[in-house]
């Protein structure tokens, strides 16, 4: 995000100062992208070992009105799908004396909600806009998938699988159904393209089980639209 974020700034030396906006003006930005999200606090233990939360990819979508109060200074408030959540690394077990182990892959928890960001712009130039907001999350859905592997061992190095499945537990009920988050990011424009990033951090718990909440960096790519 940082990186992201100091490349935008340093573009304003190439780019002109603000012209064209005017109190009133009011854009629509169709949005889609993805977010990289993770979960503070939602480590699990399997056995006795901790298993730390990791990072997850997902699809983010929707649309935001944009409106001047000022030549430099904008409101938007958007609404977006998006998917958030977190990953586990792989883990398993192995019992030497039953001669048998299983594995457990690709662990996710995909959690689907309605974003809805009230945010202000700042734009330093005609381009480039610094960002800074609230947002209400509404939960869609959330579940849990994995890949199990259960087998037998032969010798050392020698493991057989003997039944493999996916799995997938509705999780729903163990999440609140409002979150809010504190987004910040920048924007920079190009003949009505827009790159947007931001960095979002919940600031409520997100589920009933653990002391966790929400938190994903959103890069989309959208298109200016004058209303």
């Amino acid at each position: 995000m940082k990186k992201i974020l100091l490349s935008l700034v340093m573009l304003l030396p190439a780019m002109p100062m603000l012209a064209q906006y005017q109190r009133g003006d009011t854009f629509l930005y169709p949005r889609i992208g993805i977010n990289v999200a993770n979960m503070s606090g939602n480590d699990i233990f399997y056995i006795v070992d901790p298993l730390d939360s990791k990072g997850k990819s997902g699809l983010t979508a929707g649309l935001e009105v944009e409106r001047f109060v000022a030549s430099r200074l904008s409101l938007s408030l958007g609404a977006f799908y998006s998917n958030v959540g977190c990953r586990y690394d792989d883990f398993g077990y192995v019992d030497t004396q039953k001669a048998i182990y299983e594995n457990t892959e690709n662990s996710k928890w995909n959690v689907h909600q309605l974003s809805m960001p009230l945010m202000a712009n700042f734009y330093v130039t005609e381009h480039l806009a610094l960002k800074l907001g609230v947002e209400g999350n509404y939960l869609l859905s959330a579940k849990v998938t994995s890949d199990f592997t259960h087998g037998r061992i032969e010798d050392i190095s020698k493991y057989i699988p003997e039944e493999q499945r996916s799995e997938s537990e509705d999780i729903t009920s163990a999440f609140h159904k409002m979150t809010v988050s504190i987004p910040v990011g920048a924007s920079i424009e190009y003949k009505h393209v827009v790159l947007d990033a931001r960095y979002y951090m919940g600031i409520t718990k997100a589920t009933k089980l653990y002391d966790s909440c929400h938190r994903w960096f959103a890069l989309t790519l959208g298109y200016q639209l004058e209303l």
